[in-house]
């Protein structure tokens, strides 16, 4: 075994009095404390009506992570009716996203770096193939299920930041990599980084599964005392990116109805609310059902695609501060330009695309905001039919490609 693995679950264990009351602690003033021993392995298993299927287990950190795999689920539940499908996740709101939009037969928070819950998960629901989405490089989870499973890296990345540190620590790194039956690389940069740690692992330079098939526009419900308002929606954002727009918002209020904020993550909505009060704006939660305010904070899963459709002018969050963006896609659809800050690395790809099209502004400054929420979008020479033709040819390379795989795979 790898002597940097070895030390790995050593301190793993050392830390254990410390990080799993600190666990328990975050989740209890949350107050979602009951999620705290799924973490531990304690799991619910018995969700799907028939446990005798081969199943398939995908692990995505997050809900860009889960729903980004949603086309390709739907394409392997068309292809193959003998298997149940399984979403381990990092985050509470992945496994949510995981239940009640991709119906997984079983969603779960992963059991963290626990061999001996990951084993049995494995055994009880007879999983045959793992698929790691993005690069989630757990070492003991990712041993496990190659030991026991095929086990797969769905659009595999590294950020040049991460890469320095990667190759710094090559040959455990390498170790690692080597457990996987094939790598998918989200692009021929992402392949040469990953073959320069590990050659002998095949990767494939396939694109990013992150392409999304379009929504039909027509299936999306509007919400109602929103769709008709002139409205700026800034999507996905982090700490420090709602306090910019919410001056930016109060510097040209005679420009909108009002502000939608929906953050990243929802259990900061409270937080943000009392934030645009202390600039003397009107603001209430979205689920107080209140629309007469200045600001409207989301704090409820599944309304944003309803947002995406009516809003006026729609910011793109994690951009702005260095996170590297979120999914552009879940806006593009509805044929929207729309905006980012300039860190979206994690979306080069698609951001190369929407580009070419001029789909895309980029913010940097409280100037540069000011004058896109003035512009007039409809002045803008974009070119969305081209796009989504592009799009989609990506789309249907990439699930036919897993799709492929996969098939292979079972025959084994």
């Amino acid at each position: 075994m790898n002597i940097v693995l070895i030390l790995y679950n050593i301190i793993l264990i050392i830390f254990s009095p410390i990080w799993v009351p600190i666990a328990y602690i975050t989740l209890y003033f949350k107050g979602k404390s009951k999620y705290f021993y799924e973490r531990l392995g304690f799991i619910n298993l018995n969700r799907s009506s028939n446990n005798k299927k081969t199943t398939i287990l995908f692990h995505a950190a997050s809900v860009g992570e889960v729903r980004s795999i949603n086309n390709l689920i739907t394409e392997i539940r068309g292809k193959f009716n003998n298997i149940n499908i399984a979403i381990s996740t990092m985050t509470i709101t992945g496994r949510d996203i995981a239940i009640n939009e991709i119906k997984a037969d079983y969603a779960f928070l992963i059991p963290i770096e626990n061999k001996i819950a990951i084993r049995l998960i494995i055994k009880k629901l007879n999983i045959k193939l793992a698929f790691i989405v993005d690069t989630e490089l757990w070492p003991n989870t990712i041993i496990t299920l190659a030991k026991h499973s095929k086990l797969i890296m769905l659009n595999a990345r590294i950020s040049d930041k991460t890469f320095n540190t990667y190759y710094f620590f090559k040959p455990f790194f390498a170790y690692l990599l080597k457990h996987f039956t094939i790598i998918f690389a989200k692009s021929y940069e992402d392949k040469k980084k990953i073959d320069s740690i590990n050659s002998t692992t095949k990767t494939i330079a396939l694109g990013n599964i992150k392409f999304q098939k379009r929504k039909n526009i027509n299936d999306i419900i509007s919400i109602e005392n929103l769709s008709n308002l002139n409205y700026l929606l800034i999507a996905s954002t982090h700490s420090n990116e709602e306090e910019i727009f919410i001056k930016a918002f109060k510097r040209n209020r005679d420009k909108f109805d009002k502000l939608i904020i929906a953050p990243r993550h929802i259990d900061r909505a409270i937080n943000i609310n009392t934030l645009a009060i202390s600039y003397n704006l009107t603001s209430s939660l979205y689920s107080d059902a209140e629309t007469d305010t200045d600001v409207i904070v989301i704090d409820k899963l599944g309304v944003l695609e309803p947002l995406y459709l009516t809003a006026s002018k729609i910011f793109i969050g994690g951009s702005i501060i260095n996170i590297g963006g979120h999914n552009i896609y879940e806006a593009l659809q509805f044929s929207k330009n729309i905006a980012t800050g300039k860190y979206l690395y994690n979306f080069k790809e698609l951001q190369t695309i929407a580009n070419e099209y001029s789909l895309i502004d980029y913010l940097e400054t409280d100037e540069d905001i000011d004058k896109w929420i003035t512009s007039n979008d409809k002045n803008k020479k974009t070119d969305f039919i081209s796009f989504f033709e592009k799009i989609d040819t990506i789309n249907s390379n990439v699930i036919n490609k897993v799709v492929e795989t996969i098939q292979n795979i079972i025959k084994e």
